[in-house]
């Protein structure tokens, strides 16, 4: 009997010190080996932080292509840009001139306590809505006096604390330029915004 007892000691120790030895080997793998192709934790983590310094402080997100101008810088790159209504304040004047055919013009304003946004862009490929309004809604013909042309207007109520939207768009086949003009927050909706873009001309 104490033969046998001597036997199973030995063999228990020796399976003990193989299934160590397997664990090792186990975690020496899951470490990540070159010649296997595994992955290291350590690294994906260390590539993740990388990520994030791009993330924020490279800035991958696109670089916004409107930048500001002067009027006359304006109608430098658009020769049939708007004219301001009269009693136009704030007026705030900005182009985007990359990535694009024609350069697009913007003036971001406000007139009897409510702000605008009206754009002008020449096109090769007649009427195109360039008001950046993607909001839905039902458009109607219109007849925008002063221009000589027929504009699509489109009027959105808001709900609870979210602003109206009244907007024009119109495309003038004489000078081939598009055009657009938005009047935004409360109340915008009963704004006379034809007669607005009328002196716009």
């Amino acid at each position: 009997m104490k033969r046998v007892s001597k036997i199973t000691r030995g063999a228990l120790v020796a399976a003990i010190t193989v299934l160590a030895l397997a664990m090792l080997t186990a975690c020496g793998t899951a470490g990540g080996d070159a010649s296997n192709g595994s992955k290291n934790p350590q690294t994906i983590g260390e590539k993740d932080k990388k990520t994030e310094a791009t993330t924020e402080g490279g800035n991958p997100q696109l670089a916004n292509p409107w930048h500001e101008a002067s009027e006359e810088e304006a109608a430098g790159v658009c020769a049939h840009v708007f004219k301001l209504p009269a009693g136009a304040t704030d007026v705030t004047w900005r182009v985007m001139d990359q990535n694009v055919d024609h350069a697009m013009v913007e003036a971001i304003f406000e007139c009897d306590d409510m702000a605008y946004r009206a754009r002008a862009q020449e096109s090769d490929n007649g009427e195109e809505d360039i008001s950046g309004i993607y909001l839905g809604g039902r458009t109607e013909d219109v007849t925008l006096s002063g221009w000589d042309v027929t504009a699509h207007q489109c009027i959105l109520y808001g709900e609870d604390d979210s602003p109206d939207e009244n907007y024009l768009i119109w495309y003038d086949a004489e000078t081939k330029t598009n055009y657009s003009l938005e009047a935004s927050g409360h109340g915008a909706a009963k704004v006379d915004i034809l007669k607005v873009a009328a002196q716009m001309k």
